[in-house]
């Protein structure tokens, strides 16, 4: 097989140091199903500067083989934990003083770019959940805030991943929204 051209490398790109959000921005995912879109949103996390995700449920964890096919690499400079329970979990570290979003569209959910015109909490946790059924209720009902990504087509949520995604850029990076 011809090889078409060199592999990309990895270019550093300098940004001035303002234009990251610096909170302590976390990711809980619960029962999220396919070890491909997790692997998507740890590299996505990584490199938008999330300190750590929380893995719950049936969520694959960062050594289960399919991860490295879509975080590349990102799995292995990530801080990640297994917890059993999400809901547990989720309220163990609002106890410990971490604000908490789901994304999620629910009857309370507002708009992603309306959450962000007020200040962002020093410490944040973004809460996604399983693919098909969302996040947990108990979840949603101890969130400080339920957001959602406004959409105008048909369909009305995005894949997890690009969701998980889309939201931490927008939370990371002001002045986008």
């Amino acid at each position: 097989m011809e090889q078409i051209g060199k592999p990309y490398a990895n270019v550093p790109i300098d940004q001035p140091p303002h234009s990251i959000q610096q909170i302590e921005l976390s990711i809980l995912l619960d029962n999220v199903r396919s070890a491909l879109n997790v692997g998507s949103i740890l590299r996505s996390a990584e490199g938008l500067g999330v300190k750590h995700i929380y893995l719950c449920g049936i969520t694959p964890t960062a050594d289960h083989p399919k991860i490295n096919k879509t975080a590349l690499g990102a799995e292995s400079n990530i801080s990640c934990s297994y917890h059993l329970n999400a809901l547990d979990t989720v309220d163990g570290l609002k106890r410990s003083s971490l604000q908490i979003w789901s994304l999620e569209i629910a009857p309370r959910s507002i708009p992603i770019v309306e959450a962000l015109h007020y200040p962002l909490p020093d410490h944040l946790l973004l809460v996604a959940g399983n693919e098909l059924s969302g996040v947990d209720p108990e979840i949603l009902s101890i969130s400080d805030r339920i957001i959602f990504l406004p959409m105008t087509g048909k369909k009305t949520s995005l894949n997890i991943a690009v969701a998980v995604g889309v939201a931490v850029s927008l939370i990371r990076v002001p002045g986008w929204v």
